[in-house]
């Protein structure tokens, strides 16, 4: 933040001190100024010459003056004293005003540039224009502008094995030699971890409160810097709080006036912006694997249904097709893809069947029936127009006692059914030879 330096001065003088005088010796005073002789100011005021001479006395006694034209010089240097004094004082009120307002404007101006950085990234965070990392790049840049900072970091907090560490997002380069610079090149991207406690740093994510010095290399919390590693003099580490549980940190290190409760006030709605948009981006993260691991078991179920030496058919409430297999459509020779019968209504789906049934007509009563009564059905026989002979099996699909949809399983019994013909023609000629 600016620190705006007093543009005036206090006076150094005292307030000059005033002779005490009555409104008559100010009146002598103010006439002999003029120039006025005793006589005219004896006439002016309507006294007496000897009342006059009484004043004069009591002047130069309050003056210790020997003379009535020291008196009257007198007289006029605590005048211009007091009005100088009273110059100054309306220079110094007035310029009073001036710097409160200079000063205010200067804090309006600074909100302002929060806000404008803040909005900026929010922004383009939600538009999806910019990930994490971008985000926080630019805020921590902003950060370190603000606050007249030379380096610093905005960082996730993790936890493992009860232990917390820090994941950083955005990170101003400090490698200080080859080393460094290689594990920076080689880290920076991925984010660099800080799991070591005993600093500056591990003391925000252990007390999950602001930690601020402005002497570091005394603090007691303090383990020091690497050899070679720029100065670290003042420090201010913000926890990123969501409820109870620390989410991440800003750090920022080196600003040359040092850092103070204003500073800390004054990051409050950048601290809120990052500890959002962590939570934002836990809360998409745990969305992802949610829906990674529900479709990899949609994936697993969807294998083993196709496995199943059944055709299956699954249709919503609305008779909407929600799901078919792949033997279903090998047995009844569909031209179509499981995805293509995604979302066709059940009346177009039992006329494709039907069209291949001997009895279309009484297939479609049928499923009316059957829907209609609620009641699972097992083995209704189904004759194909090609000589083939299927069994249907009927249920109505519940979760928790409420109705969601329909299940239809065809299975092909043909050659069992031919299988039985035969023997009983085989047990027919055995009888009629005996």
């Amino acid at each position: 933040m600016v620190y705006v330096e007093p543009i005036y001065s206090s006076p150094t003088s005292q307030t000059p001190s005033v002779m005490k005088l009555t409104s008559r010796e100010r009146q002598l005073l103010d006439a002999a100024a003029k120039g006025n002789t005793d006589r005219q100011i004896s006439d002016d005021l309507n006294i007496s010459i000897e009342t006059v001479s009484s004043y004069w006395r009591g002047i130069r006694l309050k003056f210790q003056a020997s003379s009535r034209t020291e008196c009257v010089a007198r007289f006029s240097q605590q005048q211009s004293d007091c009005q100088a004094v009273k110059h100054q004082e309306e220079s110094d009120e007035l310029l009073k005003e001036i710097r409160q307002r200079t000063e205010a404007q200067l804090r309006e101006l600074e909100q302002k540039k929060m806000l404008a950085a803040i909005t900026e990234a929010s922004l383009s965070y939600m538009s999806g224009k910019t990930n994490l990392k971008q985000c926080f790049d630019k805020l921590l840049n902003d950060a370190l502008e603000l606050t007249s900072s030379q380096y610093g970091l905005i960082g996730e907090v993790h936890q493992e094995n009860g232990k917390p560490y820090m994941q950083e997002h955005a990170f101003t380069d400090v490698s200080w030699n080859e080393k460094t610079r290689m594990l920076y090149a080689l880290h920076h991207g991925h984010g660099f971890e800080f799991a070591n406690l005993n600093t500056l740093f591990g003391h925000v994510m252990t007390s999950k409160e602001v930690v601020l010095t402005n002497d570091a290399p005394n603090d007691p919390r303090s383990s020091g810097v690497p050899e070679g590693h720029p100065a670290l003099d003042t420090f201010i580490g913000l926890p990123l709080m969501n409820g109870d549980e620390l989410v991440g940190m800003i750090c920022l290190v080196n600003c040359e006036s040092g850092y103070s409760d204003e500073t800390v006030d004054y990051l409050k709605p950048m601290v809120a912006t990052c500890t959002n948009f962590i939570v934002a981006t836990r809360v998409q993260r745990e969305r992802e694997r949610l829906q990674k691991q529900i479709a990899e078991s949609e994936a697993l179920v969807h294998d083993l249904l196709d496995r199943i030496p059944a055709g299956l058919v699954f249709e919503t409430l609305g008779r909407d097709v929600a799901f078919v297999n792949e033997t279903l459509l090998s047995m009844f020779k569909l031209p179509v893809t499981s995805d293509q019968m995604i979302g066709i209504s059940g009346r177009e789906s039992s006329e494709k069947i039907g069209s291949l049934l001997k009895n279309p007509d009484g297939y479609i009563d049928r499923v009316h029936e059957l829907i209609n009564e609620g009641c699972p059905t097992n083995a209704d026989v189904l004759e194909l127009v090609d000589g083939r002979r299927f069994e249907r099996d009927f249920v109505v699909i519940n979760s928790n006692g409420i109705p969601t949809g329909y299940m239809w399983c065809y299975r092909d019994v043909t050659r069992t059914s031919f299988t039985r013909r035969t023997d009983a023609s085989e047990l027919s000629s055995r009888a009629t030879v005996h």
